[in-house]
C-alpha cells in the first residue's frame, strides 16, 4: 500500500513537471475586415455588406463600413456598381442578375483608398430536385424551465421534410439550403356582441434546428434524404421552435391549428463556396466537448490586393437558387402527410396581422 502511494506521488512529481504553460499571442486591438455577399440568379437587388470585426472584449456591436465603391465584374470585364442604401449596406440595381457559367469578381474600395477583391467565382448549373416528401418522427428539444433555470429535454411528435437532388451531368451535387416556417393564427378581439378576429401570421427560419444546411455524404450524383424542416404536429410545440407563445396580454396562448407552410431556398455551390459553408457548419455544430475536433478558420475569398498579410473574413458567394413553397397538411390519426405546392410567399413580412381581413395569399 505504501509504495503504491509513494509511486503516485512520484508519478504525479514527474507529471507536473513536464507541463508547460503556453500563453498565445493574441491580437486583440485589430478590427478586421469583413464581407458578406450573394449574387443568385434571380433579379436583384442583391446585397452586399461591409463592416469591421468588434475587437477582444470589446462590446459587441455592429461596425458598418460606409462610403465605400462597391462593383461586381464579370469575366467580361463589364462591372456593374453598387449603391449604398444605408451604411456598410449596398445592392445591386434590380434588373441585374447571375448568368449561369459566367465568372464574377467583387471589387471593393473603402473611403480610405484600401482595395479588396474576391477571388472569381463561377455560377454553376443548379441542381435538380427530384423529389419532396415527408416522414413522421420525433424530435429531441431543450429547453429552460423559467422558474428553475434547470434544463429539460422534451420528445415531440412531428413530421420530419426530406428532398432528393440529382445533377443532370452526373457531377456531385453540392447545395446548401434555407428552410422558413411559417404559421398562421387568428386572434379574438372582443368588439361589441360577435367577435372580429384579427388575422395573423409569423415566419421564422428553422434550420438552426436541423444537424446541417448542406449534404455531407458527397460520394453519388444523387443524394437522397437531406431533411430540410421538422414541423411539429401540436401548435402548443411550436414555442420549442422559438415561435411566440401567447399573445398580445401575455396570458392567452396562440393556437397554431392552421397549415405549416414551408418556404425552401436551396442555393447550388461551386466547389469554394461548399468548403466554406462546410467550416461554417463544423464551427456551428461544436459543442465544446474534449473530443470535439478542432474548429477550422473559416476560408474566405476576400483579399486585399495591396497586403496579401491582411486577415479579411467573409465570403462573395455566387449562386444559382431554387424557391419554392408548400403546405404541409398532417393527419396523424389516418396517418397521412399530404403536400400541395403554392405560389411563393417569400415576400410576405415576417410576422403581420388584419382586422377582419384575409391576405391575398390567405390558406
Amino acid at each position: 500500500m505504501r509504495s503504491s502511494i509513494l509511486l503516485f506521488i512520484v508519478a504525479s512529481v514527474i507529471l507536473y513537471g513536464c507541463i508547460e504553460v503556453y500563453e498565445p499571442e493574441i491580437s486583440a486591438d485589430n478590427q478586421h475586415f469583413v464581407v458578406e455577399g450573394l449574387l443568385t440568379d434571380e433579379a436583384g437587388p442583391h446585397i452586399v455588406r461591409l463592416s469591421r470585426s468588434n475587437t477582444f472584449g470589446e462590446e459587441i456591436r455592429q461596425n458598418y463600413v460606409g462610403r465605400a465603391n462597391v462593383r461586381i465584374i464579370d469575366s467580361q470585364n463589364n462591372a456593374v456598381d453598387l449603391r449604398e442604401i444605408r451604411s456598410g449596406y449596398y445592392e445591386t440595381p434590380e434588373d441585374f442578375s447571375g448568368t449561369i457559367g459566367e465568372t464574377y469578381t467583387l471589387h471593393i474600395e473603402t473611403v480610405e483608398g484600401v482595395v479588396y477583391e474576391s477571388e472569381p467565382q463561377e455560377m454553376v448549373k443548379p441542381v435538380s430536385i427530384d423529389s419532396l416528401y415527408g416522414e413522421f418522427g420525433q424530435q429531441t428539444f431543450s429547453f429552460e424551465s423559467p422558474a428553475s433555470g434547470d434544463i429539460y429535454q422534451r420528445r415531440v411528435e412531428g413530421v420530419n421534410m426530406y428532398f432528393d437532388v440529382s445533377r443532370d451531368d452526373e457531377q456531385i451535387p453540392k447545395f446548401r439550403f434555407n428552410t422558413v416556417l411559417m404559421l398562421q393564427y387568428e386572434w379574438a378581439v372582443a368588439v361589441g356582441g360577435a367577435p372580429i378576429y384579427d388575422l395573423c401570421w409569423v415566419k421564422r427560419r428553422i434550420v438552426d434546428f436541423l444537424e446541417a444546411d448542406i449534404p455531407q455524404n458527397l460520394s453519388k450524383p444523387d443524394i437522397r434524404r437531406n431533411r430540410i424542416a421538422f414541423l411539429p404536429i401540436s401548435g402548443r410545440n411550436m414555442r420549442y421552435m422559438g415561435f411566440p407563445q401567447y399573445g398580445r396580454d401575455d396570458s392567452t396562448a396562440i393556437s397554431y391549428t392552421h397549415p405549416r407552410i414551408v418556404i425552401k431556398s436551396i442555393y447550388t455551390l461551386n466547389e469554394e463556396a461548399y468548403e466554406f459553408h462546410y467550416d461554417r457548419n463544423m464551427q456551428l455544430s461544436d459543442e465544446g466537448s474534449f473530443f470535439d475536433p478542432i474548429s477550422p478558420q473559416l476560408s474566405g475569398n476576400i483579399y486585399n490586393v495591396d497586403d496579401e498579410n491582411e486577415i479579411v473574413f467573409g465570403f462573395f458567394e455566387v449562386s444559382p437558387v431554387t424557391k419554392s413553397t408548400i403546405n404541409v397538411r398532417i393527419d396523424e390519426n389516418q396517418n397521412i402527410i399530404q403536400i400541395d405546392t403554392l405560389d411563393c410567399l417569400e415576400y410576405v413580412p415576417n410576422s403581420g396581422c388584419l382586422t377582419a381581413e384575409f391576405p391575398e395569399w390567405w390558406i
